[in-house]
């Protein structure tokens, strides 16, 4: 086992009614959806998450998000899932930082940059790390 989730309102994507209740998690999957789960006298309290007064629910997909540049550096991926987003969807606005490869990484980083916010950090340096062979 990896976590327990407890005291939280469920909300299964079912469509059925949300209700309270547990959530074992072991190997990284949901193994037991439970009103009330028993918590083993040697499973380590700080994977106990109470989620009294919230809401535990499947993961949200961001259609539409701007945040090339930030899930690269900024380390925005802590705070999108803390907000419960678990994909994220880029470049449907016709452009992204990848796959466009080295070569254009300044001018995608200039048109991009008003409105995903400019990088401390040369994006030329930054794309070093992600382009590979193209």
């Amino acid at each position: 086992m990896d976590y327990i989730i407890k005291n939280g309102q469920i909300i299964d994507g079912l469509r059925h009614q949300p209700f309270h209740g547990d959530i074992l998690i072991s190997n990284g999957t949901i193994q037991e959806i439970s009103s009330h789960l028993e918590i083993p006298a040697d499973f380590p309290t700080e994977n106990v998450l109470n989620a009294d007064g919230g809401y535990i629910t499947p993961g949200f997909i961001d259609i539409h998000r701007h945040g090339d540049w930030q899930a690269l550096h900024h380390g925005d991926d802590e705070l999108l899932n803390r907000q419960g987003l678990t994909s994220v969807v880029n470049g449907n606005c016709g452009l992204s930082v990848a796959p466009a490869g080295k070569k254009y990484t300044r001018q995608i980083y200039d048109f991009l940059g008003s409105v995903t916010g400019k990088l401390e950090q040369d994006p030329l340096l930054l794309m070093d790390s992600i382009y590979i062979g193209v």
